[in-house]
């Protein structure tokens, strides 16, 4: 099973962001052009969390603030680092997503590692 408390996190984040701006699933859909489903799988922590293009469309839809951007693609990370180390040894995966919703803010540097490790370990 994939690491679903931290997409949990991701979606949390998603979802605080768009009951912040008053907007429903379905306008945020519309807005961001991708379907309602997808959005709710995603703040549900059903799906994983989206890549840059589907990310950079959200948050404009959303007008999010850079900010929440950060909030977002800090989640988005280690929600994609603990899902590739888990698909590899799942122990290792929930210690990772454990600790992972202990962050509480990631400098520009360390979210590029994360990032970076997450993509090197998919390609394996």
């Amino acid at each position: 099973m994939r690491s679903i408390q931290v997409n949990g996190e991701f979606g949390a984040c998603l979802l605080k962001l768009r009951l912040s701006r008053k907007l429903s699933q379905k306008a945020v859909a519309i807005l961001a052009e991708m379907d309602q489903s997808y959005l709710a799988g995603l703040e549900a922590g059903r799906r994983p969390p989206p890549r840059d293009r589907q990310l950079a469309r959200l948050v404009s839809a959303l007008g999010a603030t850079p900010e929440e951007i950060q909030e977002l693609r800090e989640a988005r990370a280690l929600a994609r680092l603990a899902d590739v180390v888990d698909e590899l040894d799942p122990q290792r995966g929930r210690a990772l997503a454990s600790l992972a919703c202990r962050f509480n803010r990631l400098s520009a540097n360390q979210l590029r590692v994360i990032e970076e490790m997450a993509s090197l370990l998919e390609q394996r």
